[in-house]
């Protein structure tokens, strides 16, 4: 383990950086609505990633802040400025509210991610995931 890394903490810090970013993800085909929701649904190809490393990034961020660094500049920044690029899209259509930001859409996103790990029954394939993720998102977000 340590041929590659020095530490554990170097370890750590590359798992992070190899966490799906969203970068080019709401990009593409089809209007806001379905970009976030194949934005989504790619992102449910790595189950159970993001709460566990978020969480221990959170615990130990007074111990080890290098690691909620890496998980703010490498994970979840990237995916905000993704869904803003979305969002300008969408804001320049007029079909969602002005004062939406992808910060509020990708807090969406991870709580809706944690519902889904707390087992809520209305979320148990990786399609439906993703179409009530979108939609729920959408009743939020749209004008």
């Amino acid at each position: 383990m340590y041929r590659h890394y020095p530490d554990k903490e170097s370890l750590a810090v590359a798992g992070i950086r190899i966490l799906p970013t969203y970068d080019g993800w709401v990009r593409g085909e089809g209007g806001t609505r379905e970009r976030i929701k194949q934005a989504v649904a790619r992102g449910k190809l790595f189950p159970h990633y993001l709460a566990p490393v978020l969480s221990t990034c959170i615990v130990l961020r007074d111990d080890v802040p290098s690691l909620l660094e890496t998980l703010n500049s490498h994970v979840l920044d990237p995916r905000i400025n993704a869904f803003d690029e979305a969002l300008a899209d969408a804001r320049a259509e007029g079909v969602i509210k002005e004062d939406i930001h992808g910060f509020q859409v990708d807090s969406l996103v991870t709580g809706l991610l944690l519902a889904q790990y707390r087992g809520l029954p209305e979320m148990n394939n990786a399609n439906k995931d993703a179409t009530v993720m979108a939609d729920t998102i959408w009743k939020f977000i749209s004008k």
